[in-house]
């Protein structure tokens, strides 16, 4: 469901892209990034609000990367990540159901020192309730690589919030994932890459993988300069559309 500019302005101008509808189109849910809370609305009226202060108080102040429906709920994710680039980078997954209690609460634990920041980009739900996760890995590079680095990842959990498997991608320094989707019983990864090969200018790539988390499919290309992923769309015949900026 897509609100209009005007549908923001009446309830609060402040919230983030993520809205989740639950059950009908009176209800919806919503990440509140002006309070850092998670709003619900009946008939475009508030009748709940809890933050994240309340829920954890180590997630005060943080921001919620997306929102999904998971059956008759919903799961958000927050990136936490720590104050020192050594300290191991995580991120939390929380399962509420539609009166805002929590369901489950799972963290992931990224522990790697090269990289300051987890970004998460996108939450995927398969037909069996399995969660996918993609995002990135990134620091801030310095006055010698002022785009710093960055390396994408899949993470794969169960129902039951257990990790399944890992991804991460190893195509060169600067490599982010901006978007997936699943399409028959496939993981479609979309993003943007820059490494020796490509004279570190940015180019697309197009990844697929099965289930299991077996690349099947791999693919880069784009223009003579810079180009940038965005968002993945796919048509009811299974056709693909990408979407992105460039410089060429």
């Amino acid at each position: 469901i897509e609100f209009d500019i005007s549908y923001y302005e009446n309830i609060n101008r402040n919230f983030g892209k993520n809205l989740v509808s639950i059950n009908t189109d009176n209800e919806i849910i919503a990440w509140n990034s002006y309070l850092h809370s998670i709003d619900k609305y009946l008939n475009q009226e508030l009748v709940y609000r809890i933050t994240l202060e309340e829920i954890d108080k180590d997630l005060s102040g943080r921001f919620v990367s997306d929102i999904v429906n998971y059956g008759d709920n919903f799961l958000i994710v927050i990136s936490t990540n720590p104050e020192s680039s050594l300290s191991p980078k995580r991120y939390t997954i929380l399962e509420f159901d539609q009166q805002l209690n929590i369901i489950n609460k799972n963290e992931m634990v990224i522990d790697n020192i090269y990289y300051e920041r987890v970004y998460i980009s996108e939450i995927k739900v398969d037909n069996f309730d399995n969660i996918y996760i993609a995002g990135y890995l990134k620091d801030f590079g310095s006055m010698l690589s002022s785009d710093g680095e960055g390396r994408g990842f899949i993470h794969k959990f169960d129902k039951e919030g257990n990790l399944v498997w890992e991804r991460y991608l190893e195509e060169g320094r600067l490599e982010y994932i901006k978007d997936i989707e699943l399409n028959n019983s496939e993981i479609i990864v979309y993003g943007h890459v820059g490494n020796k090969e490509t004279g570190y200018e940015y180019k697309l790539f197009l990844n697929k993988y099965n289930y299991d988390g077996e690349l099947i499919h791999h693919q880069m290309f784009g223009g003579s300069k810079n180009d940038y992923a965005d968002e993945i769309h796919i048509d009811n015949n299974n056709v693909i559309y990408l979407t992105g900026s460039t410089k060429s």
